[in-house]
């Protein structure tokens, strides 16, 4: 049984190995045919290989709420010399999105270490000490 049908709605969790028959003429070569990994070539699947649907759409709400409060930010030029950084990361999150979602490139974790710095940047530009990355007291 396919590793994501095992556990689709929660995920098998990180360091999860995926076993599978390749059609890589590389590994035919060297008499591989059956390879493990812990990395999916789609990094979608491997997001839900490890976290499970409700821990995508609970991922990609978090990143979603958190490029709309940058926007929000930025269009209300509350910090008027710091928009075009903030508008940097804003723009350079929708590019990783773009290559973490469709390639294998992109290990979770470094996207992972972009976001919570994103996020300590929007919080701190924003100078409530009170205030979540998750919106709560939006």
């Amino acid at each position: 049984k396919p590793v994501i049908a095992k556990h689709p709605l929660f995920g098998s969790g990180f360091g999860t190995p995926v076993t599978f028959l390749t059609e890589d003429p590389r590994a035919i070569s060297n008499g591989e045919r059956i390879r493990r990994t812990y990395l999916l070539e789609w990094g979608l699947m491997g997001l839900w290989m490890k976290l499970g649907l409700l821990g995508i759409v609970t991922f990609y709400g978090w990143l979603g709420l958190l490029m709309v409060k940058t926007a929000r930010m930025i269009r209300r030029e509350v910090h008027g010399p710091l928009n075009p950084i903030a508008g940097a990361f804003l723009a350079a999150t929708i590019g990783i999105i773009g290559v973490d979602f469709l390639t294998h490139y992109l290990n979770e974790s470094v996207f992972l270490i972009w976001l919570v710095t994103m996020a300590a940047f929007i919080e701190a530009i924003r100078g409530d000490a009170n205030s979540s990355p998750f919106g709560a007291n939006e």
